[in-house]
């Protein structure tokens, strides 16, 4: 007789779950086994902090190595004769060596994982290569062959990488850098800004005042790159804050005869978070100041970018934005009356080298736009991002590259036509890069990474096993006749 239960079950399903740990996955790979393993990476990262994911991958790559230093570099018939020979007292091994050696999906296992191991440490710079990983690492870089010399030159990229000076290193490179004997304007169009873009904003609080001012103009030509930046003036302020405005115009016009709009930008220093509203009050007297002598606005133009080097406290931004819209919106009026378009706050942080981003817009009474959260302010153009809105619910997704943004498209509900099935989704990778793609291996290292953001968004629990995805990448590479 069947009845129903009563009660309450005391045990949790997790543990009679049969699904492996990411590691053994991919351990399973590096046997010889042919199986799908790119969940797996991301799970690795996901599941666990970076160090721990370190450990996992050197012992992936050790066991990875071991088997390819037998056949580097040598015939495969010799290298097999040779193993064959040293281990003629138990040729079980040798085997399961044979077998893992020819399944050519463990080179491309390894170099997704050294992959991976370059996005992360870009970004988290206070991640340390452990010395085992370094070790397996200089390992790889000595095999030789077809299929190995990849994992090869990858192994040494990432070691190069790895030799990247700490972050106060960087910071005294830059500082180095922005204020050599050379043209600003060619310093901001350099590629060895590449990695150094966000760094900037922490020499706008420098104790020289030569390299502020220089890291500050070099920051916004290099944000600005696609528009005409002139008179870039600089003062300082009060409370230790510096004040910046500057003309900017489009490079290019629909109509060359018309006379471009004249748009003004002002970047702000404000050394602590409870000195916003001064610092604010400050910026907007400065660019009054500088409105006095030109004609009045005829359109919302302008721009205004406050930059906070540390908090008080640790404050979330559930708690950040409503302070702020209402900040802002006291001063709605005069902000318009100034023909303020948009508001970017940029907040520094400590942990990784990338600073928060905040960008409040007129059009939604200086309420914070959150489709621009955690991009430079004119980022939203290049990637034509308003443009994903037709058709599609957006929801934002986590990217770990800095020049990419990562979007869940869900197939937009239409009033007059009613739907039975589930609706649609796709997953959107936009992303620009200023690198030179005729560079051998440049356009393939773009490509990769951003096949590697979509594999790392596909395992997210929001996105359907049925979504789609597309892939929308500009090369902004200057040409100079």
């Amino acid at each position: 007789k069947i009845v129903p239960f009563e009660g309450q079950f005391d045990e949790s399903w997790s543990k009679y779950s049969t699904r492996r740990a990411p590691k053994d996955d991919l351990m399973l790979v590096m046997d010889g086994y042919d199986q799908d393993f790119d969940e797996s990476v991301q799970r690795l990262f996901k599941t666990q902090n970076i160090e721990e994911a370190g450990a996992d991958i050197n012992q992936l790559m050790t066991k990875y190595v071991e088997v390819e230093e037998i056949f580097s570099g040598k015939p495969f018939d010799q290298a097999l004769s040779g193993l064959i020979t040293a281990r003629k007292d138990d040729l079980k091994p040798v085997r399961q060596i044979t077998i893992s050696h020819l399944q050519k999906g463990r080179s491309i296992l390894v170099r997704s994982l050294i992959r991976q191991l370059f996005t992360y440490h870009e970004t988290y710079t206070s991640f340390q290569c452990p010395t085992a990983l370094e070790n397996t690492l200089h390992r790889l870089t000595a095999l030789s062959g077809k299929e190995l010399s990849k994992v090869s030159a990858a192994a040494k990229e990432l070691l190069i990488e790895f030799r990247v000076p700490n972050n106060e290193a960087r910071l005294a490179l830059l500082r180095t850098f922005i204020t050599q004997d050379k043209p600003i304007k060619e310093l901001a169009g350099s590629r060895q800004l590449s990695l150094s873009v966000d760094l900037l904003c922490e020499l706008f609080f420098d104790k020289n005042e030569g390299v502020r001012k220089a890291a500050m103009e070099v920051y916004t030509r290099r944000v600005f790159f696609l528009h005409k930046v002139q008179e870039f003036k600089i003062s300082e302020g009060s409370e230790g804050q510096t004040l910046a405005t500057f003309e900017f115009n489009y490079m290019d016009y629909v109509d060359e005869n018309a006379e471009p709009v004249e748009r003004l930008g002002a970047l702000t220093t404000i050394p602590l978070f409870s000195q916003l509203e001064r610092g604010l009050d400050n910026s907007l007297d400065n660019f009054q100041t500088e409105l006095s002598a030109r004609k009045e606005p005829d359109a919302l133009s302008n721009l205004l970018t406050l930059t906070i080097e540390k908090m008080d406290s640790e404050v979330s931004d559930d708690e950040i934005i409503p302070k702020l819209e209402g900040i802002l919106r006291q001063r709605q009026p005069l902000m318009r009356a100034l023909g303020v378009r948009t508001v970017t706050l940029i907040i520094l942080e400590q942990e990784t080298a990338r600073p928060r981003y905040y960008t409040f817009e007129e059009c939604l009474n200086y309420g914070e736009n959150d489709l621009r959260r955690n991009m430079r302010s004119t980022a939203y153009y290049v990637l034509e991002l308003k443009s994903l809105l037709s058709g599609y619910e957006i929801k934002r997704l986590p990217a770990v590259s800095r020049n990419a943004q990562l979007w869940l498209g869900t197939e937009a509900v239409d009033s007059d036509v009613s739907v039975s099935r589930p609706r649609s989704q796709r997953v959107f990778f936009r992303g620009f890069s200023l690198s030179d793609v005729t560079i051998d291996g440049v356009a393939e290292k773009i490509l990769m990474t951003a096949m590697d953001e979509l594999e790392r968004a596909l395992i997210l629990p929001d996105v359907a096993a049925t979504a789609s995805s597309s892939i929308f990448l500009h090369f902004l590479v200057p040409f100079t006749s």
